[in-house]
Protein backbone atom coordinates (compact mmCIF):
# COMPACT_ATOMS: atom_id res chain seq x y z
CA UNK A 1 0.00 0.00 0.00
CA UNK A 2 2.71 2.55 0.67
CA UNK A 3 4.40 2.06 -2.53
CA UNK A 4 1.06 2.18 -4.41
CA UNK A 5 0.69 5.57 -2.66
CA UNK A 6 4.34 6.68 -3.25
CA UNK A 7 3.93 5.97 -7.21
CA UNK A 8 0.48 7.86 -7.20
CA UNK A 9 2.50 11.12 -8.34
CA UNK A 10 4.32 9.56 -10.81
CA UNK A 11 1.37 7.89 -12.52
CA UNK A 12 -0.54 11.22 -12.50
CA UNK A 13 2.33 12.79 -14.09
CA UNK A 14 2.08 10.39 -16.86
CA UNK A 15 -1.32 10.16 -17.26
CA UNK A 16 -1.05 14.14 -17.72
CA UNK A 17 1.73 13.55 -20.01
CA UNK A 18 -0.10 11.24 -22.02
CA UNK A 19 -3.57 13.40 -22.58
CA UNK A 20 -1.21 16.20 -23.50
CA UNK A 21 0.25 13.75 -26.41
CA UNK A 22 -3.08 13.05 -27.71
CA UNK A 23 -4.80 16.53 -27.81
CA UNK A 24 -1.16 17.67 -29.58
CA UNK A 25 -1.53 14.60 -31.95
CA UNK A 26 -5.43 15.75 -32.72
CA UNK A 27 -4.56 19.36 -33.01
CA UNK A 28 -1.81 17.95 -35.75
CA UNK A 29 -4.31 15.85 -37.51
CA UNK A 30 -7.33 18.70 -37.78
CA UNK A 31 -4.14 21.11 -39.08
CA UNK A 32 -3.76 18.35 -42.04
CA UNK A 33 -7.35 18.06 -42.61
CA UNK A 34 -7.49 21.70 -43.18
CA UNK A 35 -4.66 21.94 -45.34
CA UNK A 36 -6.27 19.57 -47.28
CA UNK A 37 -9.56 20.88 -47.54
CA UNK A 38 -7.95 24.72 -48.62
CA UNK A 39 -5.81 22.49 -50.99
CA UNK A 40 -8.98 21.10 -52.77
CA UNK A 41 -10.58 24.45 -52.51
CA UNK A 42 -7.87 26.36 -54.45
CA UNK A 43 -7.84 23.59 -57.08
CA UNK A 44 -11.36 23.96 -58.22
CA UNK A 45 -11.31 26.90 -57.71
CA UNK A 46 -8.68 27.03 -60.26
CA UNK A 47 -10.38 24.73 -62.70
CA UNK A 48 -13.26 26.21 -62.54
CA UNK A 49 -11.39 29.69 -63.88
CA UNK A 50 -9.95 27.86 -66.31
CA UNK A 51 -12.82 26.13 -67.75
CA UNK A 52 -14.53 29.56 -67.63
CA UNK A 53 -11.80 30.67 -69.61
CA UNK A 54 -12.05 28.54 -72.15
CA UNK A 55 -15.42 28.43 -73.02
CA UNK A 56 -15.74 32.61 -72.98
CA UNK A 57 -14.79 32.61 -76.89
CA UNK A 58 -16.99 30.17 -77.41
CA UNK A 59 -19.94 31.96 -75.73
CA UNK A 60 -19.18 35.05 -77.19
CA UNK A 61 -22.06 35.72 -79.73
CA UNK A 62 -21.00 36.91 -83.28
CA UNK A 63 -22.64 39.54 -85.30
CA UNK A 64 -23.71 36.71 -87.71
CA UNK A 65 -25.55 34.99 -84.58
CA UNK A 66 -27.15 37.98 -83.34
CA UNK A 67 -28.79 38.91 -87.16
CA UNK A 68 -30.03 35.04 -86.81
CA UNK A 69 -31.66 34.81 -83.89
CA UNK A 70 -33.83 38.46 -84.75
CA UNK A 71 -35.03 37.43 -88.23
CA UNK A 72 -36.27 34.08 -86.28
CA UNK A 73 -38.07 36.00 -83.59
CA UNK A 74 -39.42 38.20 -86.38
CA UNK A 75 -40.50 35.24 -88.24
CA UNK A 76 -42.05 33.21 -85.49
CA UNK A 77 -45.63 33.04 -85.45
CA UNK A 78 -47.11 32.91 -81.84
CA UNK A 79 -49.01 29.85 -80.85
CA UNK A 80 -52.78 31.21 -79.56
CA UNK A 81 -54.27 28.61 -76.76
CA UNK A 82 -56.65 28.99 -74.59
CA UNK A 83 -57.99 26.93 -71.77
CA UNK A 84 -59.94 27.16 -68.43
CA UNK A 85 -59.09 24.52 -65.86
CA UNK A 86 -60.38 25.13 -62.44
CA UNK A 87 -59.46 22.51 -59.79
CA UNK A 88 -61.79 22.28 -56.68
CA UNK A 89 -60.24 20.57 -54.01
CA UNK A 90 -63.35 20.95 -51.21
CA UNK A 91 -65.76 20.03 -53.64
CA UNK A 92 -66.91 16.61 -55.49
CA UNK A 93 -68.60 18.94 -58.70
CA UNK A 94 -65.94 19.11 -61.48
CA UNK A 95 -66.22 22.32 -63.42
CA UNK A 96 -66.81 21.64 -66.63
CA UNK A 97 -63.74 22.88 -69.13
CA UNK A 98 -64.07 25.41 -71.40
CA UNK A 99 -61.26 25.03 -74.69
CA UNK A 100 -61.40 27.18 -77.68
CA UNK A 101 -60.19 24.80 -81.02
CA UNK A 102 -56.27 24.72 -80.90
CA UNK A 103 -53.94 25.28 -84.33
CA UNK A 104 -51.07 23.27 -84.48
CA UNK A 105 -48.21 23.76 -86.71
CA UNK A 106 -45.78 21.23 -86.86
CA UNK A 107 -42.99 23.36 -88.13
CA UNK A 108 -42.56 24.74 -84.65
CA UNK A 109 -42.94 22.02 -82.60
CA UNK A 110 -39.42 22.06 -81.56
CA UNK A 111 -38.86 25.93 -81.42
CA UNK A 112 -39.03 27.79 -77.98
CA UNK A 113 -42.98 28.40 -78.32
CA UNK A 114 -43.64 25.06 -77.29
CA UNK A 115 -42.38 25.83 -73.69
CA UNK A 116 -45.59 27.43 -72.83
CA UNK A 117 -47.58 24.60 -73.83
CA UNK A 118 -48.10 23.81 -70.36
CA UNK A 119 -49.01 27.40 -69.02
CA UNK A 120 -52.03 27.07 -66.89
CA UNK A 121 -52.11 23.31 -66.13
CA UNK A 122 -52.13 22.78 -62.48
CA UNK A 123 -49.68 20.19 -61.06
CA UNK A 124 -50.50 19.22 -57.61
CA UNK A 125 -47.96 16.95 -57.03
CA UNK A 126 -45.23 19.20 -58.33
CA UNK A 127 -46.84 21.92 -56.29
CA UNK A 128 -47.18 19.93 -52.69
CA UNK A 129 -43.68 19.41 -53.14
CA UNK A 130 -42.04 22.55 -53.78
CA UNK A 131 -44.36 24.85 -51.49
CA UNK A 132 -46.31 22.83 -49.16
CA UNK A 133 -50.07 22.03 -49.41
CA UNK A 134 -51.62 24.74 -47.49
CA UNK A 135 -54.15 24.24 -44.34
CA UNK A 136 -57.68 23.68 -45.70
CA UNK A 137 -59.28 26.28 -43.60
CA UNK A 138 -57.04 28.77 -42.75
CA UNK A 139 -55.78 28.43 -46.25
CA UNK A 140 -51.98 29.41 -44.64
CA UNK A 141 -48.61 27.21 -45.30
CA UNK A 142 -46.85 24.78 -42.83
CA UNK A 143 -44.57 26.74 -40.31
CA UNK A 144 -41.73 25.10 -38.08
CA UNK A 145 -44.20 25.98 -35.17
CA UNK A 146 -47.65 25.29 -37.11
CA UNK A 147 -47.23 21.97 -39.12
CA UNK A 148 -49.96 21.04 -41.55
CA UNK A 149 -51.65 17.29 -40.94
CA UNK A 150 -52.43 15.10 -43.82
CA UNK A 151 -55.45 12.79 -43.33
CA UNK A 152 -53.77 9.24 -44.16
CA UNK A 153 -57.04 7.99 -45.69
CA UNK A 154 -58.69 11.66 -47.60
CA UNK A 155 -55.85 13.12 -47.78
CA UNK A 156 -57.17 16.33 -46.28
CA UNK A 157 -54.40 18.74 -45.43
CA UNK A 158 -55.61 21.09 -42.11
CA UNK A 159 -53.84 22.69 -38.62
CA UNK A 160 -54.85 20.60 -36.08
CA UNK A 161 -55.78 23.73 -33.78
CA UNK A 162 -57.66 25.15 -37.06
CA UNK A 163 -59.54 22.17 -37.15
CA UNK A 164 -60.19 20.56 -33.93
CA UNK A 165 -57.69 21.38 -31.49
CA UNK A 166 -56.04 18.28 -30.21
CA UNK A 167 -52.50 17.04 -29.28
CA UNK A 168 -50.30 16.13 -32.15
CA UNK A 169 -50.35 12.58 -32.69
CA UNK A 170 -47.07 10.45 -32.81
CA UNK A 171 -48.90 7.92 -35.48
CA UNK A 172 -50.53 8.51 -38.76
CA UNK A 173 -53.55 10.68 -38.40
CA UNK A 174 -57.18 10.73 -39.59
CA UNK A 175 -59.91 13.22 -39.83
CA UNK A 176 -63.05 13.11 -37.62
CA UNK A 177 -64.88 11.41 -40.52
CA UNK A 178 -62.58 9.13 -41.59
CA UNK A 179 -61.91 8.23 -37.91
CA UNK A 180 -65.66 7.53 -37.56
CA UNK A 181 -65.95 5.72 -40.89
CA UNK A 182 -63.05 3.27 -39.75
CA UNK A 183 -64.77 2.92 -36.47
CA UNK A 184 -68.18 1.89 -37.65
CA UNK A 185 -65.68 -0.15 -39.89
CA UNK A 186 -64.60 -2.42 -37.29
CA UNK A 187 -67.87 -2.24 -35.49
CA UNK A 188 -69.99 -3.77 -38.54
CA UNK A 189 -67.38 -6.51 -39.43
CA UNK A 190 -66.75 -4.76 -42.60
CA UNK A 191 -64.06 -4.03 -45.25
CA UNK A 192 -62.73 -0.70 -44.39
CA UNK A 193 -62.82 2.11 -47.54
CA UNK A 194 -59.19 2.15 -48.13
CA UNK A 195 -59.23 4.49 -51.57
CA UNK A 196 -58.18 7.22 -50.00
CA UNK A 197 -61.47 9.36 -50.54
CA UNK A 198 -64.41 9.70 -48.51
CA UNK A 199 -67.64 7.11 -49.34
CA UNK A 200 -69.90 9.08 -51.35
CA UNK A 201 -72.59 8.84 -49.26
CA UNK A 202 -70.60 11.73 -47.09
CA UNK A 203 -71.66 15.19 -48.37
CA UNK A 204 -70.88 18.71 -46.59
CA UNK A 205 -74.42 19.75 -46.05
CA UNK A 206 -73.57 23.68 -46.65
CA UNK A 207 -72.25 23.00 -50.32
CA UNK A 208 -72.62 18.77 -51.31
CA UNK A 209 -68.90 18.87 -51.43
CA UNK A 210 -67.47 15.62 -50.79
CA UNK A 211 -63.72 16.04 -50.38
CA UNK A 212 -61.93 18.27 -47.93
CA UNK A 213 -61.97 18.63 -44.04
CA UNK A 214 -65.40 17.93 -42.83
CA UNK A 215 -66.41 18.21 -39.19
CA UNK A 216 -69.62 16.45 -37.73
CA UNK A 217 -72.84 18.76 -36.79
CA UNK A 218 -75.16 18.19 -34.10
CA UNK A 219 -78.12 16.69 -35.85
CA UNK A 220 -75.79 14.05 -37.81
CA UNK A 221 -74.54 15.90 -40.53
CA UNK A 222 -71.13 16.33 -42.36
CA UNK A 223 -70.04 20.03 -42.82
CA UNK A 224 -66.57 21.62 -43.71
CA UNK A 225 -64.76 23.76 -41.33
CA UNK A 226 -64.15 26.23 -43.73
CA UNK A 227 -68.38 26.26 -44.59
CA UNK A 228 -69.07 26.15 -41.04
CA UNK A 229 -66.91 29.48 -40.45
CA UNK A 230 -68.34 31.40 -42.88
CA UNK A 231 -72.05 30.60 -42.84
CA UNK A 232 -72.26 29.74 -38.94
CA UNK A 233 -69.87 32.44 -37.44
CA UNK A 234 -71.83 33.08 -34.67
CA UNK A 235 -72.16 29.77 -33.31
CA UNK A 236 -69.18 27.87 -34.87
CA UNK A 237 -65.31 28.71 -33.59
CA UNK A 238 -62.44 27.58 -35.85
CA UNK A 239 -60.84 24.01 -34.02
CA UNK A 240 -63.28 23.89 -31.87
CA UNK A 241 -63.89 20.07 -30.10
CA UNK A 242 -67.38 20.42 -29.80
CA UNK A 243 -69.88 19.17 -32.92
CA UNK A 244 -70.83 21.75 -35.15
CA UNK A 245 -74.35 23.68 -33.91
CA UNK A 246 -76.65 26.14 -35.54
CA UNK A 247 -77.75 24.00 -38.68
CA UNK A 248 -81.39 24.31 -38.43
CA UNK A 249 -81.62 28.09 -38.48
CA UNK A 250 -80.23 28.61 -42.09
CA UNK A 251 -81.84 28.45 -45.30
CA UNK A 252 -81.08 25.83 -47.88
CA UNK A 253 -81.87 25.88 -51.23
CA UNK A 254 -82.75 29.13 -51.52
CA UNK A 255 -79.90 30.56 -53.68
CA UNK A 256 -77.62 29.77 -56.73
CA UNK A 257 -74.06 29.69 -56.37
CA UNK A 258 -72.95 31.70 -59.48
CA UNK A 259 -69.79 29.75 -59.63
CA UNK A 260 -71.01 25.78 -59.53
CA UNK A 261 -74.69 27.24 -60.81
CA UNK A 262 -75.97 24.48 -58.37
CA UNK A 263 -78.69 25.50 -55.98
CA UNK A 264 -78.05 23.34 -53.28
CA UNK A 265 -76.84 23.65 -49.78
CA UNK A 266 -76.42 27.67 -48.29
CA UNK A 267 -74.83 30.49 -49.98
CA UNK A 268 -73.15 33.58 -49.28
CA UNK A 269 -73.66 37.01 -50.74
CA UNK A 270 -71.35 39.30 -51.90
CA UNK A 271 -70.45 41.81 -49.34
CA UNK A 272 -70.35 44.74 -51.72
CA UNK A 273 -73.49 46.76 -50.84
CA UNK A 274 -75.95 46.07 -53.63
CA UNK A 275 -74.61 43.09 -55.15
CA UNK A 276 -76.83 40.11 -54.78
CA UNK A 277 -74.51 38.08 -56.35
CA UNK A 278 -74.79 34.58 -54.54
CA UNK A 279 -71.53 31.51 -53.82
CA UNK A 280 -70.71 29.04 -51.76
CA UNK A 281 -67.71 29.85 -49.54
CA UNK A 282 -65.81 26.62 -50.82
CA UNK A 283 -66.54 27.35 -54.27
CA UNK A 284 -65.29 30.98 -53.59
CA UNK A 285 -61.92 29.87 -52.60
CA UNK A 286 -61.61 27.30 -55.10
CA UNK A 287 -62.12 29.93 -57.46
CA UNK A 288 -59.80 32.30 -55.69
CA UNK A 289 -62.38 35.32 -55.44
CA UNK A 290 -61.04 37.98 -52.71
CA UNK A 291 -61.98 36.31 -48.93
CA UNK A 292 -61.04 38.72 -46.23
CA UNK A 293 -61.10 37.33 -42.12
CA UNK A 294 -60.30 40.29 -39.32
CA UNK A 295 -60.11 39.59 -35.42
CA UNK A 296 -61.74 42.03 -33.57
CA UNK A 297 -60.86 40.39 -29.73
CA UNK A 298 -62.64 37.22 -29.58
CA UNK A 299 -64.62 38.24 -32.98
CA UNK A 300 -64.51 37.37 -36.41
CA UNK A 301 -65.33 39.19 -39.19
CA UNK A 302 -65.70 37.96 -42.68
CA UNK A 303 -65.79 38.90 -45.91
CA UNK A 304 -66.06 37.48 -49.21
CA UNK A 305 -66.43 39.29 -52.65
CA UNK A 306 -68.09 38.18 -56.18
CA UNK A 307 -65.98 37.94 -59.02
CA UNK A 308 -66.74 41.43 -60.49
CA UNK A 309 -65.52 43.57 -57.25
CA UNK A 310 -62.51 40.95 -55.74
CA UNK A 311 -59.95 42.68 -57.36
CA UNK A 312 -61.42 46.05 -57.11
CA UNK A 313 -61.56 45.32 -53.24
CA UNK A 314 -58.34 43.48 -52.83
CA UNK A 315 -56.93 47.02 -54.47
CA UNK A 316 -58.63 48.96 -52.29
CA UNK A 317 -57.75 46.71 -49.07
CA UNK A 318 -54.15 47.06 -49.90
CA UNK A 319 -54.22 50.43 -50.44
CA UNK A 320 -55.21 51.62 -46.87
CA UNK A 321 -51.72 51.37 -45.18
CA UNK A 322 -48.79 53.76 -46.46
CA UNK A 323 -45.76 53.14 -47.88
CA UNK A 324 -44.14 53.73 -44.91
CA UNK A 325 -46.17 50.90 -43.63
CA UNK A 326 -45.86 48.65 -46.07
CA UNK A 327 -42.14 49.57 -46.28
CA UNK A 328 -41.86 47.98 -42.93
CA UNK A 329 -44.68 44.87 -42.77
CA UNK A 330 -41.89 43.79 -45.69
CA UNK A 331 -39.02 44.91 -43.81
CA UNK A 332 -40.61 42.55 -40.76
CA UNK A 333 -41.95 39.67 -43.13
CA UNK A 334 -37.90 39.46 -44.49
CA UNK A 335 -36.89 38.91 -41.00
CA UNK A 336 -39.66 36.36 -39.95
CA UNK A 337 -38.61 34.54 -42.90
CA UNK A 338 -34.54 34.72 -42.30
CA UNK A 339 -36.16 33.22 -38.31
CA UNK A 340 -38.30 30.74 -40.34
CA UNK A 341 -35.09 29.46 -42.44
CA UNK A 342 -32.98 29.40 -39.00
CA UNK A 343 -35.04 27.48 -37.44
CA UNK A 344 -35.75 24.92 -40.12
CA UNK A 345 -32.29 24.67 -39.74
CA UNK A 346 -31.70 24.01 -36.30
CA UNK A 347 -34.34 21.61 -36.15
CA UNK A 348 -32.79 19.34 -38.97
CA UNK A 349 -29.33 19.79 -36.97
CA UNK A 350 -31.14 18.35 -34.23
CA UNK A 351 -32.66 15.46 -36.10
CA UNK A 352 -29.44 14.73 -37.45
CA UNK A 353 -27.47 15.06 -33.98
CA UNK A 354 -30.18 12.67 -32.47
CA UNK A 355 -29.92 9.89 -35.71
CA UNK A 356 -25.85 10.14 -35.13
CA UNK A 357 -26.11 9.26 -31.63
Amino acid sequence: MPKVVQSLPQEMDSSNKRKWDHIIVNQFLRDIREAKKRGNTERRHKEAQAILAATAPIAAPTSKDVNIRKETENDAVPVKQESITKVHAGSLRISQLTSLPQTKDPSFSNSKVSADTNFGIFDLAKFSKKNGLPCDVCMRRETVLNRVFLCSSCKAAVHLDCYQSRTNPTGPWKCECCQEMLSDAVVSDSQSDCSGSKSWLVQCGLCHGTSGSLRKTTNGQWVHAFCAEWLLENSFKRGQCNPVDGMEGLLKGKDTCSICQHNVGTCLKCSTVGCQVTFHPACARDAGLYMNTKKFGSLWQHKAYCSNHSIEQKKVDSQQYGPAEVKIMKQMRVELERLRLLCERVVKREKEKVLYL
